[in-house]
């Protein structure tokens, strides 16, 4: 059903009228955004009047295309201080196996609330919950520990499409209703190999379940 809802959204603003969109990216992570930077502005080029919420204001001035500079100061800060290959050189980067992985998702669950709680008091973010705007569609990483943005598709009563940069986690495919068997599909973190033996199963159904709860 949903399924089906996102597609005829799609082909709706692709072949209708102009749509408003509202786009939701506040974490200041570039390596996310540009992925999908090049989709915003080819939405605004089209004639849809995009509305994005981010770090990073487009290079260009774009007609139909308005930009809201959000600044998550802790998160900016968090992020700045990330270097992946001192973390990876001295071991505190994880080495995903099951233990390592189980730590590092109660860890997102923790982040992902402490993040929400300074989103939604931001002052651009709030004064969007009380605006009495109209949007046709809700586009976000909404996976991304940013799992709270989905209450703005209930604000504003429009589809949300959302976004994923890093891989394939369980959750995403519960969410979407994909086939998501334990057995024979390992979560993207592990270095499982396609025919997994009990144990690694075991982890896996063990990890997804927990992901879901």
């Amino acid at each position: 059903m949903w399924s089906s809802t996102l597609l005829l959204s799609l082909c709706l603003l692709t072949h209708g009228e102009a749509g408003r969109i509202l786009v939701l990216m506040p974490y200041p992570i570039w390596s996310h955004y540009q992925q999908f930077e090049p989709l915003f502005e080819a939405l605004a080029s089209r004639g849809h009047h995009v509305t994005v919420y981010s770090a990073y204001p487009p290079s260009t001035n774009l007609s139909n295309f308005h930009h809201v500079n959000v600044d998550i100061v802790e998160a900016r800060e968090f992020f700045a201080g990330l270097n992946h290959f001192q973390l990876k050189e001295s071991g505190d980067y994880g080495d995903f196996t099951f233990s390592s992985h189980l730590q590092s998702t109660v860890q997102a669950f923790g982040y992902g609330i402490k993040m929400a709680s300074e989103i939604f008091n931001n002052t651009h973010i709030a004064a969007l919950i009380t605006s009495d705007q109209k949007f046709d569609l809700v586009i976000g990483e909404i996976w991304f520990a940013q799992e709270a943005l989905a209450v703005f598709g209930h604000k504003f009563q429009a589809p949300i499409i959302g976004l994923i940069s890093y891989g394939t986690p369980h959750t995403v495919s519960t969410y979407m209703g994909t086939p998501n068997l334990y057995s024979y599909i390992p979560d993207y973190k592990f270095a499982f190999p396609a025919r997994m033996n009990f144990l690694q199963r075991l982890q896996n159904t063990i990890l997804g379940e927990y992901d879901k709860s």
